[in-house]
């Protein structure tokens, strides 16, 4: 586990966010984005993007259910603009219990 990793314990919300922006700077939505999440276990999760406003998005990926190990995602945005972002973090197990 390196260190720039974000770390989540399982049963965390993990809130991502994408800023869209064309060349020149100008925020712009792209026609369509993705969020997709590569689970431990390879299982694909797509969280549902929310528009914040012009340009700037979000989405919340529960961890409850989940498991640990290393997270992957991938932000895409096609028309407009075309963007990729890209990421990883990784989840702790509960070591202590409620």
């Amino acid at each position: 586990m390196g260190s720039s990793y974000n770390v989540y314990i399982v049963g965390d919300a993990v809130i991502f966010t994408a800023t869209f922006k064309k060349a020149d700077g100008e925020l712009v939505d792209p026609s369509e984005i993705h969020l997709r999440v590569k689970r431990s276990s390879g299982e694909i999760d797509e969280p549902t993007p929310e528009k914040q406003s012009l340009g700037l998005w979000r989405a919340t990926y529960s961890l409850i259910g989940k498991t640990q190990g290393e997270y992957q995602y991938r932000w895409t945005g096609t028309g407009a603009v075309q963007v990729v972002s890209q990421g990883a973090f990784y989840v702790l197990p509960v070591s202590v219990p409620n």
